[in-house]
């Protein structure tokens, strides 16, 4: 039997569905993958960072890491590549801290590198992960950046 088409039912149900203001995605996001070079490394930072749960038994080619999102599950796989990063990020993971220069601290002990920090009253700092991946940190009254 061949696939049917979505006819007007599923279409209307999604007009509606906008109109009233529900989503209307058929996905969500359970996951980001990070190429590096040195994935054990990259793959105990962001455990380190984000207080994630390292999967065991799994391929020599990557690492994976469970990190908790409220009360969701967000994966981290840490996927080994030949080179290093050469140029800026396209996508960047965004870290809200309740207390931005005691958690700026924290991730710089933990090996992360600053690239540039509003002032105190700005609420924002800019990090790179030990494999030069951007990590925007904001406080908790400055997610639009």
């Amino acid at each position: 039997m061949d696939a049917q088409p979505a006819g007007p039912d599923l279409a209307a149900d999604l007009s509606e569905g906008a109109r009233d203001g529900r989503s209307t995605a058929m996905n969500r996001l359970v996951g980001v993958t990070v190429d590096c070079v040195d994935i054990d490394r990259a793959a105990q930072f962001w455990a380190s960072a984000l207080d994630g749960a390292m999967i065991v038994d799994q391929s020599p080619r990557s690492r994976v890491l469970d990190v908790p999102v409220g009360d969701q599950q967000l994966r981290l796989t840490f996927r080994r590549v030949g080179s290093a990063k050469v140029t800026t990020n396209r996508l960047r993971l965004c870290l809200r801290a309740s207390d931005l220069y005691t958690e700026t601290a924290r991730l710089l002990s933990i090996g992360a590198i600053r690239l540039a920090s509003g002032n105190d009253a700005a609420g924002w700092a800019l990090l790179a992960d030990i494999e030069g991946n951007e990590i925007d940190l904001v406080g908790l009254g400055d997610w639009g950046l």
